[in-house]
């Protein structure tokens, strides 16, 4: 993506083994890292996994990941907008929770044109079962008119699921 930046110490490692096996490696997967989670920086240490039946030449056994996002702004917005989906056959769900500080990332235009009314959160309540109670729901958060901004970080409302009366 051209507003991320990745670096990993090593860049390469050399290996040794079955040459037909050496013949299907032209990159090694570390693992997958959520650029959601965090807002401008990221380093972490994972362990470089090749087969048994290669041999590491080099010797180091683990890789250093820096991720830095630039070019992005980010923002916090306020938002009040909290609905639901999937709401169990023969209950009504009542949202608790009345507003939510939510960041979001995005180029400045799009961010600096975004208002708190452009963004929806919702709670998806297919996994809570035909249970009444309150529930802890994480949310989806959507933004009305650009899908060139996203959310920084995960978020969840409660929410009270009750017998629907008849």
């Amino acid at each position: 993506e051209e507003n991320t930046l990745v670096t990993i110490t090593p860049k390469s490692i050399q290996l040794s083994g079955d040459s037909a096996l050496l013949a299907d490696i032209n990159k090694i997967m570390l693992d997958t890292i959520d650029t959601t989670s965090f807002t401008t920086t990221f380093q972490d240490k994972y362990p470089i996994k090749i087969s048994n039946e290669l041999n590491n030449l080099t010797g180091v056994t683990e890789a250093t990941v820096n991720v830095e996002i630039v070019g992005l702004d980010t923002k916090t917005f306020t938002v009040q907008n909290i609905t639901t989906s999937n709401i169990p056959e023969g209950f009504e769900a009542n949202v608790i929770t009345q507003q939510m500080s939510v960041r979001l990332r995005g180029s400045r235009d799009v961010i600096s044109g975004l208002i708190n009314e452009n963004i929806t959160l919702v709670a998806d309540l297919s996994d809570i079962s035909a249970t009444a109670g309150v529930f802890n729901v994480p949310v989806k958060v959507r933004i009305d008119g650009t899908n060139e901004a996203g959310a920084i970080g995960e978020y969840s409302v409660s929410v009270e699921l009750r017998k629907a009366e008849e």
